[in-house]
């Protein structure tokens, strides 16, 4: 097996930002910020898509001391039908609630595609995930020490890594779901061609093509934020400062990000949501993190009392 399971090269983020004063004073700005951002790949994947992981299924004798499932002896398919219980040894005889039988099975692979059980194999051609984000307002000095200001923010997904499926969970691959590069494609049709027919790598890699090609099929991940932002500060003067603001934003789309919130599970990057084709259907829409309305207020004020010093207190307040 190869020590690395993927490398991601080319990973530049940029920063670009310009501002524009008007009144040439300090009092006015005029701004726009573009970023690119990547995602550090967290090691969970790299522990269950890499790690030939399995799954481990225990038998239980709950009321006669029998040995294992007795409808699903050892040696048989777990969903055969009901078979005659076998008789427990008397080690274990009257064990009530104790485990006696213990069968473990890889949670995943395809021998026919040459992919080891318990691993996922990576799509060539595989982009980081990324996000691009866009930022432009004004703001102005409309009185001595109170700037208003109003502006826009976009962000959304460029390119999302996760685990997919095209045969309902028996083999998972590693890439851009609904993107297949024509390039790596070709590259690969190449290989096979330069393969002995009917051999066994031929067949191999042949089968991983023709899955690779279904994976454009799946719809591609959309996570788009709108927001409308109006703000409000006071610089500290006259012993006091306030500022506030309030966001007026909509999350929408058919890809939640790497929590999917509707089922609680943490698997950055590995998620359910790509394992069935029949979870793709009827997705877009507001998003799980979509929060339209949201008021912040936050201020504080500052008591001298001359010789015995300064006191200051102050309060912060969000609502959505």
């Amino acid at each position: 097996m190869p020590k690395t399971a993927f490398k991601l090269s080319g990973l530049f983020a940029p920063r670009v930002g310009l501002i524009y004063d008007w009144t040439k004073e300090g009092r006015s700005k005029i701004y726009v910020n573009y970023g690119k951002f990547y995602e550090s790949i967290p090691m969970d994947m790299n522990e269950r898509a890499f790690g030939g992981e399995s799954e481990l299924f225990s038998d239980w004798d709950t009321t006669t001391g029998q040995c294992g499932d007795p409808f699903r002896p050892p040696g048989s398919d777990r969903d055969s039908l009901p078979a005659e219980p076998r008789n427990c040894p008397k080690s274990f005889s009257n064990m009530g609630n104790a485990p006696i039988n213990g069968i473990s099975t890889t949670a995943f692979g395809d021998p026919t595609a040459g992919i080891p059980a318990g691993f996922s194999v990576v799509v060539p051609g595989v982009k980081a995930q990324s996000m691009d984000e866009i930022v432009a307002g004004v703001e102005y000095e409309v009185l001595e020490d109170l700037r208003l200001g109003v502006s826009y923010q976009n962000r959304r997904m460029t390119s999302v890594i996760e685990d997919m499926s095209t045969d309902g969970g028996n083999t998972y691959y590693f890439g851009n779901p609904g993107s297949f590069p024509s390039s790596d494609d070709e590259a690969l049709v190449n290989q096979i061609m330069s393969l002995a027919e009917g051999s066994t790598l031929r067949n191999q890699l042949t089968k991983r093509l023709n899955d690779f090609r279904l994976l454009r099929q799946f719809d591609k991940p959309i996570r788009d934020y709108n927001a409308v932002q109006v703000t409000a500060s006071k610089r500290f003067s006259r012993n006091f400062m306030v500022q506030g603001s309030y966001t007026y934003a909509r999350l929408k789309g058919n890809y939640p990000g790497l929590f999917q919130s509707e089922s609680g599970q943490l698997d950055p990057n590995i998620t359910s949501q790509y394992d069935l084709v029949e979870l793709l259907g009827n997705r877009y829409g507001y998003l799980p993190g979509d929060r339209p309305h949201q008021i912040k207020l936050d201020g504080y004020y500052t008591f001298d009392l001359e010789k015995a010093g300064r006191v200051t207190t102050g309060d912060r307040k969000k609502k959505r």
